[in-house]
């Protein structure tokens, strides 16, 4: 997992006055973690939580080779996956969730009340991703490069 990333999303929903979110964006998981995900009908969320480390919650069917096990919560086909969620998530606070988390997730948690209130964090994710870095801007280059000597 790219720990600068995080550090960058987690100030950003500070400034929203959040201090968890969980995200399940496909292309914020690969921003973030470096692996590309097709997750399916299957619950995929990454749990960003002040003081905590990130949890990714993740079918066994799926593997994620760029985070490291211990910041994997697995589960199988048999277990509701949103559900292993709920511990890891602080009750007392707002939950930031982002665009693209499925309804059938979202309710899940709202039905057991897994936190205080829930808040769109996508502003504040896709802020950091809009701004690249100086390693983001040089891969942008080297594959624009890439591209012209295709295209010739």
């Amino acid at each position: 997992m790219n720990q600068r990333r995080i550090d960058k999303i987690m100030d950003s929903l500070k400034e929203a006055g959040l201090t968890q979110a969980l995200l399940s964006d496909p292309f914020s998981l690969t921003y973030v973690t470096g692996d590309n995900f097709r997750p399916g009908e299957r619950f995929l969320a990454l749990l960003l939580r002040e003081g905590q480390k990130p949890a990714l919650f993740l079918n066994r069917l799926f593997f994620a080779p760029h985070v490291a096990p211990e910041n994997i919560v697995p589960y199988d086909d048999t277990e509701r996956g949103a559900l292993k969620a709920l511990p890891l998530i602080d009750r007392s606070r707002p939950l930031g969730v982002d665009k693209k988390m499925p309804a059938e997730f979202l309710l899940e948690l709202q039905q057991r009340n897994a936190a205080s209130g829930y808040v769109n964090a996508s502003p504040c994710v896709d802020h950091v991703r809009a701004c690249k870095d100086a390693e983001e801007i040089a891969l942008m280059v080297r594959a624009s490069q890439m591209n012209d000597q295709a295209m010739l």
